[in-house]
């Protein structure tokens, strides 16, 4: 007997489904907002935070509750004087640089509960063209998938998941 494959979810299928399995999630932070998809998908959060120092928000995916701020992580999230909102969800995929994303969790968990739930993008690379530390032609997640590895040795405290998604 055959089985038959597994399920293939996208990325804003699985964020969507995280979105409504957390729900009621007052405050999303976003890092790397890119073309503001995966920040529409917080809709029905209290406010949605995103991130990003070249931020290519369409007008079709701007919501009322989003609150865009053109920003590189280090100087918004960074600012030790600043007041930031506690963060119930966040996703980093900003920088795909192993180093860049530990910075952005370290500055979100400054800000967060210990409910709060973060994502990782690109922890998982389909092939070893894509995780390379210099960025490629076309799809690319750098060296971001070392950090899962870190995180389990330095905060065993800490519970993590991986995900495959398309």
């Amino acid at each position: 007997m055959k089985l038959p494959p597994p399920p293939v979810m996208s990325r804003h299928q699985f964020l969507a489904r995280l979105h409504e399995a957390l729900a009621p999630v007052e405050i999303y932070l976003e890092v790397g907002v890119d073309g503001g998809a995966s920040l529409a998908l917080a809709e029905e959060a209290g406010v949605a935070y995103g991130v990003d120092p070249a931020p290519d928000v369409h007008g079709h995916n701007v919501r009322p509750n989003q609150r865009v701020i053109a920003d590189t992580s280090d100087a918004w999230l960074g600012c030790t004087s600043c007041e930031r909102p506690t963060v119930d969800f966040g996703l980093i995929d900003g920088s795909h640089l192993m180093e860049d994303a530990l910075r952005d969790f370290i500055y979100i968990e400054r800000h967060s509960r210990p409910t709060s739930v973060v994502v990782f993008d690109g922890v998982l690379p389909y092939s070893q063209d894509i995780a390379w530390r210099a960025p490629c032609p076309g799809y690319w997640v750098g060296d971001v998938f070392k950090l899962m590895t870190v995180l389990a040795e330095h905060r065993p405290d800490l519970t993590q998941h991986l995900v495959d998604v398309s």
